[in-house]
């Protein structure tokens, strides 16, 4: 009897934990994502859910249930296709999860254009912040090429208009 009890406290639990994950998640600013042609909004809604884990220190079981819990219409129905075709997703981590919505919401093209604007990056008549910030985004798409920071440093210094070295 006692065992019985422990037991569904503890399923309450879960279900409670679950559900306040969820609603968590909203009040940090997660939208649903409902698909989209456009990368840029797949990369902001993923970005902003790993932000919001983060903040949450989300356990790493949880983040692809939440995840994919905010997924709607057409992006609900390419995950069930995607856990139909691949049998047990429940044994797929954050980081495969990741490859796979990207993969699907991100064009080869789209970090193709976005690492050819990291190489043709100048600072112009920007401002030093606006070009650092400009800088720090589109250099994600070409890690390969920056590598180590001395060449991050080489790189961004080499765009900008003003000397560095007296920051």
């Amino acid at each position: 009897m006692i065992q019985k009890l422990v037991e569904s406290l503890g399923l309450v639990q879960v279900k409670f934990r679950k559900n306040h994950n969820i609603e968590r998640l909203k009040s940090l600013g997660v939208t649903v994502f409902e698909g989209s042609t456009d990368p840029a909004n797949a990369e902001a809604w993923l970005n902003m859910l790993e932000k919001s884990f983060e903040v949450m220190d989300c356990l790493k079981e949880l983040m692809v249930r939440l995840a994919t819990f905010m997924l709607q219409k057409e992006a609900e129905g390419w995950w069930k296709s995607i856990k139909a075709l691949r049998g047990d997703m429940d044994i797929v981590d954050w980081e495969t999860f990741r490859g796979i919505f990207e993969d699907k919401y991100y064009h080869c093209t789209y970090c193709e254009v976005k690492r050819e604007e990291f190489l043709k990056l100048i600072q112009g008549k920007w401002t030093m912040a606006k070009y650092e910030r400009k800088y720090i985004e589109v250099s994600q798409y070409a890690e390969a090429i920056v590598g180590s920071m001395e060449v991050r440093y080489r790189r961004f210094e080499r765009g900008s208009q003003k000397e560095i070295s007296t920051l």
